[in-house]
């Protein structure tokens, strides 16, 4: 075995390899996979190198063809499998048994062809920002192996050369290559950026399973939400264009509650849905604000609940196919997502001051006092607690404030409850643990004021999450989910308060900046890459018109100055100009190695029409073959004509005449002639057509 083919052998086993790992990637494939082509791949080296014995009659091995046949047939027909993950053990059984045999050049560009479906299969499957990575390394040793590829074809065909051929896989072949394989992936990225989303969906399916979230359904119960206080997966990232106008710490509302039994609240009032109208691109939501409005881009994973989160007092939604609001004042989408969704958020940031609130004395809507007054029986100790906390009190604000700070103040805030049944939700939580966490605080303030005559409700949603400053946004997490207060004042409506105390802030990871990034990266690959849109394409052509536009309006001031990056800010002209530079050398210095390197990358000053001269070389070596002549590696042209003249001597004077005219083209510089031309075809023809 020759180095050339050792080295296109190589290329074209990291190729399958990458390609099984691309399937690995995938929830529906797994791990196993990658195992399963490590093995194939070591067994088809073992056998290609004599060190295993394996070499079945071809008709065996046209018998096997027949088990990836039956697999998909059964799999599709019979057991009800899904056509991608059928055809994906289609495709890895004819992968292994295309290594398992002898192999040709052929064999080896069918390996590959094989190894890129496994890449577009997989892309279907999985949205999992390694896959960017282990893409990178595919694009790199594919270039290698169609490279290596195309040099073994051309030498199969002109055998005379291949001894004097150089050697391969030399770092400057890796450096030519890389930069070729460089050069794919700018010219590949550009047509992803160009080309329209038609978002067909044809194949799509749900790429992760929807997270199961608590506290967001008509009926809660009291206590569930601890179960998911301790999980740390995430459920959606949070861009806030202007943090500065929070004025306190974030809440991402989701639903509200309205009856409580002593055990579970419930929203059954709220099951009829609203649809609301859109406008303008948009889902205009309640009444305008009064002032400039808070932007959030919300990237929501696919949970198990059509609730959207957001700011309080949302005044439009965008990025949505359709909104619903409940009377709660929720919103909700019109299905379950299927995938990762992103939308956008307009809230009102303002909120009443305290003097504001405290002043509002106007009375309560009827409406309002009907539904949320509501206090279920055997509460009378948490209803003189209440009373105690607020007599005196001046205002609803102020009793608002009491009853929030005794809270916050005297209570703890714990995981760990040992329940007492001798006694209600509430007051084993007031009266006898005097800890628990959000569900317990949220429904204690909100019996206590509604006892005291105050119209509030418990609304399920999340904290702030963790701030990124990598990517600039909120990592919002299950365990950030929370319940906290919504008091209703006439003048202002409903305004939140908190009155679970803080918990206790765990230690700062070692690599919470590493993990910052790697998060950051995962969010920019789902945001630029998986769910790259038309939208996002707009975008981009309006800044590029934009950019376009600066750089004439700057030619135009300054004609003398016609540099790229003139258009740019006078600190980036400078490198924009030199990075141009760098590639544009960059780029000739390439072309001139591969040149130099591999003439057959590409035809050499005055070799084009040479090298389609001798083809006629290849093509009398091919009919010879078929009448038993073979030229050995070691033999010249020469050699081999004589060779051919002791066995055949018509053969023989024939294949001579044609060495000749070989030598004179190939090596001498010149062409053939018109008559010489016709000669080489007829004695092509008789060659065709004579005895061995």
């Amino acid at each position: 075995m020759t180095a050339k083919t050792e080295a296109l052998r190589l290329t074209s086993s990291l190729n399958v390899l990458l390609g099984f790992t691309f399937l690995a990637l995938t929830n529906e494939f797994g791990r196993g996979t990658f195992v399963v082509g490590l093995l194939g791949v070591t067994a088809a080296w073992g056998i290609d190198s004599g060190r295993i014995r394996f070499r079945p009659a071809p008709w065996v091995w046209n018998a096997l063809l027949a088990i990836p046949l039956t697999v998909i047939t059964v799999e599709l027909l019979v057991l009800g499998q899904p056509f991608l993950i059928a055809l994906g053990h289609f495709f890895i059984l004819l992968q292994l048994h295309l290594l398992l045999q002898p192999k040709s050049a052929s064999d080896h560009a069918r390996l590959q062809l094989l190894s890129f479906c496994f890449l577009l299969l997989a892309s279907t499957l999985t949205t999992t920002v390694a896959f960017g990575g282990i893409f990178v390394l595919y694009l790199l040793v594919g270039t290698w192996s169609l490279i290596l590829f195309h040099l073994r074809r051309e030498m199969d065909r002109r055998p005379a050369e291949a001894v004097r051929a150089p050697a391969l896989l030399t770092p400057s072949f890796l450096v030519v290559t890389s930069s070729v394989s460089l050069a794919a992936f700018i010219f590949t990225l550009a047509f992803f950026v160009v080309i329209p989303r038609v978002g067909a969906g044809f194949f799509k399916k749900r790429a992760t399973p929807a997270i199961q979230v608590v506290g967001f359904s008509d009926r809660v119960q009291l206590g569930t939400m601890g179960e998911i206080l301790s999980d740390s997966t995430a459920v959606m990232r949070i861009e806030v264009e202007d943090r500065a106008a929070l004025r306190t710490r974030p809440l991402w509302r989701g639903i509200s509650f309205e009856n409580y039994d002593g055990r579970e609240w419930s929203r059954s009032q709220y099951r009829g849905l609203i649809p609301l109208r859109q406008w303008r691109g948009g889902f205009p939501v309640g009444s305008p604000a009064p002032g400039p409005t808070v932007r959030q881009q919300v990237w929501l994973e696919p949970l198990s609940t059509t609730v959207l989160f957001a700011l309080p007092r949302p005044v439009l939604v965008q990025g949505v196919p359709g909104l619903y609001a409940d009377l709660g004042d929720a919103l909700h989408l019109p299905f379950l997502p299927q995938d990762r969704l992103s939308y956008v958020v307009h809230s009102d940031p303002s909120r009443p001051s305290g003097a504001q609130l405290a002043a509002d004395t106007a009375p309560y809507p009827p409406g309002i006092l009907d539904r949320y007054l509501q206090v279920p029986p055997g509460e009378e100790r948490t209803a003189a607690l209440a009373r105690s906390l607020t007599e005196g009190r001046p205002s609803a604000y102020a009793k608002v404030l009491a009853i929030e700070r005794y809270l916050q103040s005297r209570l703890r805030y714990s995981l760990k409850i040992d329940r007492d049944e001798r006694y209600s939700p509430v007051e084993d939580f007031l009266f006898v643990q005097r800890r628990g966490y959000c569900e317990q605080f949220a429904t204690a303030m909100v019996l206590m004021l509604r006892a005291v005559g105050i119209p509030s409700r418990p609304v399920s949603g999340f904290l702030a999450g963790e701030w990124n400053e990598v990517g600039g946004y909120y990592l919002v997490r299950q365990r950030d989910a929370h319940l906290w207060v919504e008091v209703y004042f006439p003048g202002y409506g409903w305004i939140p308060f908190d009155p679970t105390p803080r918990a206790d802030v765990e230690a700062v990871p070692v690599f919470t900046t590493v993990m910052h990034y790697l998060d950051a990266l995962r969010m920019q690959w789902n945001r630029y890459v998986i769910h790259y849109q038309l939208g996002d394409q707009l975008s981009l052509l309006r800044t590029l018109r934009e950019m376009w536009q600066e750089g004439t309006r700057a030619l135009v001031l300054q004609p003398r100055l016609k540099v790229p990056g003139l258009g740019w800010p006078p600190p980036l002209r400078a490198p924009a100009l030199l990075i141009v530079i760098a590639l544009l050398v960059a780029g000739a210095v390439t072309y001139r190695l591969a040149r130099r390197r591999w003439p057959a990358l590409g035809p050499a000053r005055g070799q084009g029409r040479t090298r389609l001269e001798v083809a006629f070389y290849a093509r009398m070596l091919r009919l010879l073959a078929r009448r038993g002549f073979r030229r050995e590696p070691h033999q010249t042209p020469l050699e081999f004509a004589r060779g051919v003249l002791a066995r055949s001597r018509g053969a023989g004077a024939e294949v001579l005449r044609l060495t000749g005219l070989y030598y004179r083209v190939r090596y001498g510089g010149g062409g053939l002639t018109a008559a010489e031309a016709t000669e080489v075809e007829q004695a092509l023809k008789r060659l065709q057509v004579m005895r061995a």
